[in-house]
């Protein structure tokens, strides 16, 4: 059974986390807006780098889960040979880009990308979504077979960081600002972009004449 203090603690985190940013968001005022004192946050957290990471496997897990079915059923219609890097990419990011299109959880999508960005803790990043890296660096070599095992984990760090800047901020800020935000055209331009990238020939090669 959840404890109710905690559940507050979170939200109210959550919430000040999308507004403000990591940085600029104080413990003593997520526990004031939690209704909740400075012992509580120790308690059920043990520190503001075990709230931070409670709060962002409370949101990730579940993208975490969906990412890994559909890699199973990608894998399983490319049982040998090469996987298309359009699907690897659809699989990472459109459980994540899905919040951008629900008014309920649009904030979310901030919260991850404010939280990535401004407090990159390798060790709780490791901890939340190593096994998923892990699994996905084996399937970009698949559809990169010319790529070595590091270079696999840089591409895959560059196709997060595109994401999580497009979680962030999903229209261009050179933008028109009255523009409407369609999440599937983003998507859709998100994977022709990194499926690009993921597919590339290894950057030693390309400089080559």
């Amino acid at each position: 059974m959840n404890d109710p203090t905690k559940e507050r603690i979170l939200d109210a985190a959550e919430r000040m986390f999308a507004e403000n940013g990591v940085a600029a968001t104080s413990l003593r005022a997520i526990m004031k807006e939690a209704g909740a004192n400075m012992a509580a946050v120790h308690y059920h957290f043990g520190s503001r780098e075990g709230l931070l990471e409670a709060l962002m496997a409370r949101r990730a897990e579940p993208v975490n889960r969906r990412r890994l079915e559909l890699l199973d059923a990608i894998e399983q219609r490319h049982l040998r040979g090469v996987i298309p890097a359009e699907d690897i990419v659809r699989a990472f990011c459109a459980p994540a880009l899905e919040m951008l299109g629900d008014p309920q959880r649009r904030h979310v999508s901030r919260l991850i990308g404010r939280i990535v960005m401004e407090a990159p803790d390798s060790a709780a990043m490791t901890r939340i979504f190593g096994t998923t890296a892990r699994r996905f660096v084996s399937a970009i070599q698949r559809a990169a077979p010319h790529i070595t095992e590091d270079e696999a984990w840089v591409r895959l760090h560059f196709m997060v960081g595109t994401m999580v800047f497009t979680l962030t901020a999903p229209r261009s800020p050179v933008c028109d600002p009255s523009m409407s935000v369609d999440t599937q055209t983003v998507l859709e331009q998100l994977i022709a972009f990194a499926s690009a990238g993921l597919a590339a020939p290894c950057a030693a090669e390309s400089g080559k004449e």
